[in-house]
């Protein structure tokens, strides 16, 4: 299920949910499952994909998902990072980031959310500890994903690093497939 849907395609998003529901239908306490099938819901509504006409039922269930896993694993880090984007989504501020720091208080070195933290952070208008946070990210995971560079780019482009946001921009741009 995870393979799936880290492919970030509306087929195989789908086919990734039902592996979780049936997971879920076996192991209704496998807080990892409601987390991950979570996700699966909010990739539909996310910013730039919006796979689904009803974002606000996408929505819902993936908030229903991620309270079921945090009610169940409170101590996990990628919940807490779940939540923080299902606030982003909501555009409350406040609850984003406390969701994203308590996830890299449990976690300190797990990049993904390191690196969701610097675009998330530069969003909020502190791109500096955005770009502090990609670059972390990118020295815990030096073989990061493609995804990283466009961040990372982003948010030097938000501490007013011009040049280097292109180039960084660039490099991303040149591993980047769009079918």
């Amino acid at each position: 299920g995870l393979e799936l849907k880290h492919r970030f395609r509306p087929d195989t998003n789908l086919e990734a949910r039902r592996v979780f529901l049936d997971v879920l239908g076996r192991r209704p306490a496998f807080a990892r499952a409601h987390v991950a099938l979570s996700w699966t819901w909010l990739f539909e509504v996310w910013w730039w994909w919006g796979w689904t006409g009803t974002p606000e039922a996408s929505l819902a269930e993936a908030w229903s998902a991620a309270d079921k896993g945090v009610e169940l694993d409170d101590l996990d880090a990628e919940v807490h990072w779940l939540l923080g984007e299902l606030n982003m989504m909501q555009r409350r501020y406040d609850r984003t980031e406390a969701e994203y720091r308590r996830a890299m208080q449990l976690n300190p070195s797990l990049a993904d959310v390191r690196a969701n933290w610097g675009s998330t952070a530069n969003r909020l208008g502190t791109a500096d500890e955005g770009v502090a946070s990609l670059e972390l990210a990118m020295r815990l995971n030096p073989n990061s994903p493609v995804w990283y560079g466009w961040f990372y780019g982003a948010a030097l482009y938000g501490a007013g690093r011009f040049e280097e946001a292109a180039a960084v921009l660039h490099a991303a741009m040149a591993h980047t497939v769009v079918s």
